[in-house]
């Protein structure tokens, strides 16, 4: 079990005010997003926090690639998850994951 956390960051709360709490899959989607998002080296108490991801080159091309090398760089800590493939759009990233027999794209 976990604090959830809004894509903005911030902590949810429920309509009381009270810190929400997640587990299961929802668990381990939030797990994914914050290493594959979070800039390596950006959070104070685990450097190796993150990937490198948001430094890459979109329009390299082997962009694909290299993100999914990043994501499965920055996954390794969670045996479970295995990256399955990434996509690049416009101004978008997608990473997929494979995890626990769930398919997640984040």
């Amino acid at each position: 079990m976990d604090t959830k956390i809004s894509m903005e960051g911030d902590l949810e709360k429920d309509e009381r005010g009270n810190i929400c709490r997640i587990a299961g899959n929802d668990e381990l989607k939030q797990r994914l997003y914050i290493r594959l998002s979070a800039r390596k080296g950006g959070f104070l108490y685990d450097k190796e926090l993150g990937s490198g991801i948001g430094a890459i080159d979109i329009n390299a091309a082997d962009a694909v690639l290299q993100i999914e090398a990043q994501a499965r760089a920055a996954l390794s800590d969670i045996p479970e998850a295995e990256v399955t493939g990434a996509a690049v759009s416009e101004d978008d990233v997608t990473v997929f994951v494979s995890c626990q027999g769930e398919e997640f794209s984040v």
